[in-house]
């Protein structure tokens, strides 16, 4: 995975392609899914503090955290002096992608993960429940490079699903060049188009969850503590 998506630190199995935000910086990516995915955050709070954090559930039932602490949702002018936890674990400040960041988190036996950032003085947490597993891609067979096909998946399973986003990628298994991105997805399943790929040639199914989650109280609108769901990718040739 390109380093520029650091930022979802348990999606390292899955092409930077895949993700719906994949133009944006990486100190934006993690603010920029949370204040536009549902109903995260404060709704009346426009400048302070921001928390953009996520757990992210890789294939392998991994989980990690990410959290940026900064002035606006946009990761721009950091808090590089936060104290930043998740169910105790710390997260260390990452100058070169402006954020913080653990590569294993552990939930409590409930499944719920409690975020705190203690910044100058004042303390900001919120508790969110995490997947349990992700979500497992399925591939018609077979796959007619001539026909529409159908790439279906299940629901992760774990916390709600409600307000859940899909991001999806078919990339050329060779090249890793997308070919089709429908982004973003909150359906299911999708539709490949006729034509989209080529008879003989080796695919690669990708996709990423993401849900909006657990408000952070007296931080700037969009704060949040969201889920993302890494699943397993799945790759098949066309006929």
């Amino acid at each position: 995975m390109n380093t520029s998506l650091k930022i979802d630190p348990g999606n390292e199995n899955m092409n930077s392609t895949i993700t719906v935000c994949k133009l944006l910086t990486a100190s934006a990516l993690l603010g920029s899914f949370l204040a536009g995915c549902g109903d995260a955050g404060n709704t009346d709070i426009t400048s302070g503090v921001y928390i953009g954090a996520s757990v992210s559930l890789s294939p392998t039932l991994v989980y990690s955290g990410g959290v940026i602490v900064s002035t606006d949702g946009t990761g721009s002018t950091p808090f590089t002096n936060a104290t930043v936890t998740m169910n105790g674990a710390i997260l260390t400040y990452d100058p070169t992608y402006k954020y913080y960041t653990n590569s294993s988190v552990v939930p409590d036996p409930s499944g719920n993960v409690k975020l705190v950032v203690t910044l100058n003085g004042t303390t900001y947490t919120t508790t969110a429940t995490v997947y349990t597993a992700p979500p497992v891609l399925t591939v018609q067979n077979p796959f007619t490079a001539a026909n529409p096909n159908s790439i279906s998946w299940s629901a992760p399973a774990g916390a709600p699903v409600n307000n859940m986003s899909y991001s999806f990628m078919l990339a050329d298994q060779t090249t890793s060049a997308p070919v089709y991105t429908p982004n973003p997805v909150t359906a299911l399943n999708i539709i490949i188009p006729a034509g989209t790929t080529k008879q003989n040639q080796a695919y690669i199914a990708e996709l990423s969850g993401f849900r909006s989650g657990a408000q952070i109280a007296n931080t700037v609108t969009g704060s949040g503590l969201g889920m993302f769901v890494n699943a397993q990718p799945v790759t098949f040739t066309a006929q």
